[in-house]
């Protein structure tokens, strides 16, 4: 299994005065890490984005456990696991590195759309290919 890893730095904004990271940054850190991801692995990912299937986030949880201060690098690892047909999930641990403690996960289910039929369909092959290798 491949694990996706890309870094993020906490500024004062990103945290509250006990030092959990604020959910709305966790959320938009999965998202750029999922884009990172694409953008690194998949050699044809523009082709992706200018056809008329297109990718979308029908599902996002994410739990906090830990903390972290001003100026900590948060690795974010990313791992994929129940890949269907239409749909996978996106795992994400947000690993402090100062600390090394895992201070908040999140699952990222994206699904497919063809936007000419307005249906959902099938995970485009290139891009199942490349994340059957990070399957959790």
């Amino acid at each position: 299994m491949k694990i996706f890893r890309t870094e993020f730095e906490v500024y004062f904004e990103d945290i509250s005065p006990s030092g959990k990271i604020h959910l709305e940054k966790l959320a938009e850190w999965m998202s750029m890490a999922r884009e990172r991801y694409f953008r690194t692995t998949c050699s044809n990912h523009l082709e992706f984005i200018e056809g008329p299937v297109q990718m979308f986030t029908s599902n996002l949880s994410i739990t906090i456990n830990g903390t972290s201060r001003w100026a900590d690098a948060i690795e974010v690892s990313l791992t994929s696991s129940n890949i269907k047909k239409i749909s996978f999930e996106i795992t994400a641990d947000f690993k402090n590195k100062r600390t090394g403690e895992i201070i908040a996960s999140g699952t990222q289910k994206v699904v497919f759309i063809n936007t000419n039929s307005h249906k959902f369909t099938d995970i485009p092959e290139d891009l199942k290919n490349n994340v059957i290798q990070y399957l959790r």
